[in-house]
């Protein structure tokens, strides 16, 4: 598996699925939004888990800190969003549901740009082949179980 082609595929899904959501927000019944949007925020936690599996293999992440800290910094803002939206309804009026639906996407859009740019370079040019190995395994189990 090329891990970094994985995730950047895992990433582009979870994208594909919050705009969907989106656009069809006042189309679909609200069950079907709340499911949709359900499948794609549980997408997204995992996703961030995996990404955590690469940072963890990481021997000497010193050079990198930086770039490391402001991708946890983005992450967790998108799930400060994600947090916020379990606690509101679908139907609840003024639209909150669908601003915090359409700010997670935005943010998650935002995040994609920097992982394609600066992250994933900086990581794969700081993981070891071994590092590399290792990382390809542990997604394997995780992908697999």
């Amino acid at each position: 598996m090329k891990l970094f082609d994985y995730m950047k595929d895992d990433r582009k899904r979870i994208l594909g699925r919050l705009e969907e959501t989106s656009q069809n927000y006042d189309v679909w019944p609200r069950d079907r939004v709340f499911e949709s949007a359900k499948k794609a925020l549980e997408s997204l936690r995992l996703h961030f888990y995996k990404e955590t599996l690469l940072v963890n293999n990481l021997k000497e992440a010193q050079s990198i800190r930086s770039c490391v800290g402001n991708a946890a910094k983005q992450r967790s803002c998108i799930n400060d969003d994600v947090e916020s939206i379990v606690m509101i309804h679908v139907d609840e009026p003024e639209s909150s549901f669908e601003e915090l639906l359409n700010s997670i996407f935005d943010k998650l859009k935002a995040y994609d740009t920097y992982c394609e740019k600066i992250y994933y370079p900086a990581l794969l040019k700081h993981l070891s082949e071994e590092d590399m190995g290792h990382a390809r395994e542990q997604m394997d189990q995780l992908v697999l179980s």
